[in-house]
């Protein structure tokens, strides 16, 4: 609530809201999971709010990690979605800060989800 008063409060007239899905991010203090029908619901009602105000648009980030393609293919399209994010934060179980990606091979579909990874 403090984020979208704020937006409108200083005149954005477009704002893109995301929250972090990640399925099977190996460190359980982060376990990045998402109450989606908690989110979708709270999201089409601030939009409602702010209509004629400020238009919100609905978004995710999802991690894209290897096994996980199914999970997160699913999640971003059990709702129609504004904005969809991929992001990569694993390497097989490593952090990709400590790892070297330029091995990653990574062949997307149309609906440009990876459907497979090669390290």
């Amino acid at each position: 609530d403090v984020m979208l008063e704020s937006a409108a409060a200083q005149g954005i007239k477009t704002l893109a809201v995301t929250d972090h899905y990640d399925p099977g991010y190996p460190d359980p203090e982060f376990p990045f999971q998402l109450d989606f029908e908690k989110y979708n619901e709270y999201m089409l009602k601030a939009r409602e709010k702010y209509r004629g105000i400020m238009d919100i648009r609905i978004g995710m980030e999802v991690g894209i990690m290897a096994g996980q393609f199914e999970a997160a293919n699913k999640a971003i399209n059990a709702f129609p979605y504004d904005i969809i994010m991929g992001s990569f934060h694993c390497n097989r179980e490593i952090s990709t800060p400590t790892t070297s990606l330029t091995s990653t091979v990574l062949q997307c579909s149309k609906t440009s989800m990876c459907t497979s990874m090669n390290v």
